[in-house]
């Protein structure tokens, strides 16, 4: 029965290569068709039942053709596979596909003999999806309940400005370390890149186009009359390594310069963010609702007027206060007030509905946030791993486990016993019996491992799972918490836990991840890494080092180095704030009974697939019970040995599947297109409002 469900899947299209042309293809086109004998075989899209893990359970509506309508078959076929999920081009393989249940009522075998020739006239092929249809289709299965962790709320330190700002996030108590070979010592505990001449109390900061000096950290900072000797090539020295951001603001335009003035430094040694007004608050009507949104401003500030209540979105989190300056005090998602609901998705407010517990927007995000990148490693000849640290190993407990880790380490290194460790990189598990080694790829996991706390520095590898393994492969996959975003009880997804970690300073600094001071916003963009919509747009300038990967190097399979350093999107430049067009026109298909030969060229990785593929409409449905339904003419149809008739009963679960199939084909299609890149706004730019004020 596998290698029969595997045939059907390799949606080989025999004969059509004469077939007239039709319209455009979808980019992940259904049905999908093949020949056997004088019958046309249509396989429906799957509808996902659950997917855990890596594992995957799903039906598909089926349907057998000779030519005359009277005579067509319809039935359901219950599977089950193994996923190996892409990210970066969005599909999905189904592999160890099997068969666990079939339902032809009418026909006498049940549809064994078609399942059997299948298995014997077709190999293996193309066994493919987009990720944007199974992730809509699980949402409109309702089976995913995440139960969220318990994250930390305290709010940040909010800074609000009138005037162009920039903030930098210093990882605690400032940490002045040599610069090699110079004069000179930089404060290493931060991205900004701040010097001080060995035996001096003067700082001086980089931004811009030039340099800010100040007595104390804390300001105030100016413009220098006179520079050290050799500052800018001790700069440009430090900048080689990679380890700092300059400030440059390259993003902005035009390209913001100290001779227009100097903006405010905001140095922070606690978690803080910025927001900038342009030049003082305006608030804009949001339509159907009595709320305004800030609309000079790259923060997301709503006011509700009838209340005067501020609030304002922050990692995930909504922060109110009675007036803008503060004191800011945390809220539950699902207590905001009624119309946070009432946002209209294409409205510049309808960003935030990611973030407004109880939205299809915010469920779709849960959805997103529970469905891994995966990946196959070879167990030999696969990947490496060799430890290294900032002098003698140091351990610490992680409390609330009988674990211990490496404290000044890069790389989250578990002693699990004296004799077992366990090591994280790039998203892959590696064990050795001393730290010395030898390392190998990991097979299993301990499960006390899965106990870290929230509250612990390395609680992110807890989303690093192990699905299965060979005596040649191992079958990995990471959630998104393990790049910072993760499920609340309140129903929404937030970006970092809300807890301060201590980092390692020694020679070196290896910070922990951050919430705050990074410009963590939810955004609408299936190209991102999460299909409906919560990716983060990263200011540099404030980055605190906090993503658990120090370089490119260390990048987690299935993403590349720009969403390194911008958790999971293209906005990894300074300051900028990225809104996503909602306004996708879906590439619907159209005409009747055109069949042909579809050949879809990835554009993210440049692979070709060819499907067999027929214009029918990817309008037929199962239900849980192996019912077939369609919809004609906006009513709900439903199949027997008669035909079809009027369907009875609830059909409102064929609403939902015909309506994630319908955004899921949108949403893949606009991606494939190249629709899934950020627009920038005309608002100002996050930390700084150094742009034109009229762009």
């Amino acid at each position: 029965m596998r290698g029969a469900f595997a045939a059907l899947f390799a949606f080989v299209a025999l004969g059509l290569s004469g077939a007239a042309k039709g319209p455009e293809a979808p980019a992940d086109p259904w049905p999908r068709q093949f020949k056997l004998g004088k019958a046309t075989i249509l396989v429906y899209q799957p509808q996902v039942e659950s997917w855990t893990g890596n594992a995957i359970n799903f039906r598909c509506a089926i349907a057998i053709t000779k030519g005359d309508p009277k005579d067509d078959v319809f039935g359901v076929i219950w599977a089950k596979a193994r996923t190996q999920v892409d990210k970066v081009s969005r599909i999905v393989s189904l592999d160890d596909l099997a068969v666990t249940r079939r339902d032809f009522p009418t026909l006498v075998d049940n549809g064994i003999f078609y399942l059997f020739a299948l298995r014997t006239q077709l190999g293996p092929g193309q066994r493919t999806v987009s990720l944007d249809r199974l992730q809509a289709s699980l949402a409109a299965s309702d089976s995913v309940k995440p139960s969220g962790i318990p994250v930390n709320n305290d709010p940040p330190r909010i800074i609000v400005r009138n005037s162009p700002a920039i903030l930098v996030p210093i990882d605690g108590a400032p940490a002045l370390r040599p610069v090699p070979n110079t004069s000179f010592q930089r404060v290493i505990n931060t991205r900004a890149l701040i010097l001080a001449e060995q035996g001096t109390n003067t700082f001086y900061l980089h931004v811009c186009d030039g340099w800010l000096f100040a007595e104390t950290l804390g300001g105030p900072w100016s413009k220098p009359t006179v520079l050290p000797e050799n500052l800018d090539a001790v700069a440009k020295q430090v900048a080689a390594t990679g380890v700092v951001d300059m400030l440059e603001l390259g993003n902005a335009n035009p390209n913001p310069s100290l001779e227009s003035g100097v903006p405010a430094i905001y140095v922070s040694e606690t978690p803080a963010e910025l927001i900038v007004f342009q030049p003082e608050p305006a608030f804009a009507p949001v339509a159907g609702t009595s709320l305004a949104w800030a609309s000079n401003t790259a923060a997301d500030v709503l006011q509700a007027t009838e209340s005067n209540q501020y609030f304002v979105l922050l990692a995930g989190r909504w922060f109110r206060a009675a007036a803008l300056a503060g004191p800011w005090a945390f809220m539950r998602s699902p207590d905001l007030p009624a119309d946070f609901k009432k946002i209209p998705v294409n409205s510049r407010a309808g960003v935030v509905l990611a973030a407004v517990a109880g939205t299809p927007q915010a469920e779709e995000a849960l959805i997103a946030n529970s469905i891994p990148q995966t990946a196959t490693v070879k167990r030999v000849g696969g990947p490496t791993f060799a430890p290294k640290f900032d002098g003698t190993p140091q351990f610490s407990a992680i409390a609330g486990t009988p674990l211990q880790y490496v404290l000044n380490s890069p790389t989250p290194i578990i002693q699990v016993n004296p004799t077992d460790y366990y090591a994280v990189k790039a998203g892959l598990w590696f064990t050795a019996p001393a730290l010395s080694g030898p390392w190998l790829v990991a097979a299993s996991v301990p499960e006390a491992i899965y106990t870290i706390p929230p509250s612990s520095p390395l609680y992110y590898v807890t989303y690093v799972r192990i699905f299965g393994a060979t005596l040649g492969f191992v079958y990995e996959g990471y959630t998104p918490g393990y790049l910072g975003t993760v499920a609340t009880p309140e129903g929404v997804v937030v970006y970092g836990t809300g807890y301060t970690y201590q980092p390692w300073i020694g020679s070196a600094w290896y910070p922990p991840p951050a919430t705050y001071g990074i410009a963590a916003q939810p955004v609408d963009d299936p190209a991102a890494g999460m299909a409906f919509g919560f990716a983060m747009g990263v200011t540099t300038a404030a980055l605190t080092g906090s993503s658990p990967y120090s370089s490119p190097s260390d990048r987690p399979y299935g993403v590349t180095t720009a969403s390194v350093y911008g958790f999971y999107g293209d906005a990894a430049t300074y300051g900028t704030r990225s809104y996503y067009s909602t306004d996708r026109g879906a590439t619907g298909a159209d005409g009747a009974g055109t069949g042909r030969r579809t050949s879809y060229t990835n554009p993210k990785t440049g692979k070709s697939s060819a499907y067999g593929w027929v214009d029918v409409g990817n309008d037929v449905y199962a239900d849980k019970n192996g019912q077939i339904y369609s919809n004609t003419d906006g009513s709900w149809q439903q199949y027997s040995s008669t035909g079809w008739s009027s369907a009875s009963g609830d059909t409102s679960w064929a609403d939902r599947e015909s309506q994630a199939r319908s955004a899921g084909e949108e949403r893949f299609n606009n991606f494939s297109q190249g629709g899934g890149s950020p627009r920038a706004a005309s608002a100002p730019v996050r930390a700084t409002g150094m742009e034109n004020p009229a762009d």
